[in-house]
């Protein structure tokens, strides 16, 4: 059934060019999308990324593999909720609320820092995931696909019938694609080995805990959580969003100074 291999083999040099032109994953196409609010400010507007339908059929077949090596391997950190199969904002909310009722019952309150990145999966430096790719046992024609993928990517914007000029991507995981989050959970992998006590992530949000029965001690120790976390992002190259960053305190008491 189907084409032999021989057959394949031998007209290898007439398909390649076609091929390349279906499966083109190194150009996206930006639609803007108003949200609401001023339709002159360009904040107003999501981006919206356009990627070649046939493209996305090969990276599902890549991701999966890629999932199957990560995942049988036990190479992703247990803290990463996000983008995993089985896993999901359900299952790690569950585990800050069992964390917190479990520190209650021990008596110790449970102060929390919840982190939000800034353009988070734009700002992925290529050089630095290819590295940490290797350093997980991504090596050989896989890790020359991936590199393949991720260099040499270029985008315009599209509104109606006009479009901009091309512009090279020179970081980030591609927006709308099906690896991209997938390479940003590899990406924050060591994140939580990084910072002490406990993590929670889905993709790139963080929630960093401590638990403990004296206050002034924990907070000395999320503000350490905190400077270790920061200290991450910016060997990484990623930056935290301050605005949507915020301090929660859980507990029993009800002198409790979260500032």
């Amino acid at each position: 059934f189907g084409m032999s291999n021989i057959l394949i083999k031998n007209i290898i040099e007439d398909i390649s060019f076609p091929l390349s032109y279906l499966i083109n994953w190194m150009f996206t196409i930006i639609v803007p999308v108003f949200k609401k609010g001023d339709k002159s400010c360009i904040n107003n507007y999501r981006p919206i990324s356009l990627i070649a339908v046939v493209s996305k059929i090969i990276e599902r077949l890549l991701k999966k593999q890629m999932e199957y090596f990560f995942e049988n391997n036990r190479i992703l950190n247990p803290a990463q909720y996000g983008f995993r199969s089985k896993l999901s904002t359900i299952k790690a909310l569950e585990n800050v609320i069992s964390t917190v009722l479990e520190s209650f019952e021990n008596k110790e309150e449970v102060a929390t820092l919840l982190l939000d990145l800034s353009k988070a999966f734009d700002l992925v430096p290529h050089s630095e995931l290819i590295d940490k790719l290797k350093y997980y046992g991504v090596e050989g024609r896989e890790l020359s696909l991936l590199t393949s993928y991720l260099s040499d990517r270029y985008q315009f914007v599209k509104v109606g019938d006009q479009r901009s000029d091309l512009q090279c991507v020179r970081n980030g995981v591609p927006q709308g694609s099906v690896l991209g989050p997938f390479l940003f959970v590899i990406f924050v992998n060591d994140l939580p080995d990084f910072v002490p006590n406990k993590s929670i992530l889905y993709a790139d949000d963080t929630t960093l805990l401590s638990s403990n029965k004296d206050s002034m001690l924990n907070k000395v120790i999320i503000n350490y959580m905190k400077e270790r976390s920061f200290l991450w992002f910016d060997a990484n190259k990623l930056s935290v969003n301050d605005e949507k960053t915020e301090e929660i305190v859980f507990s029993l008491s009800s002198k409790v100074d979260s500032k």
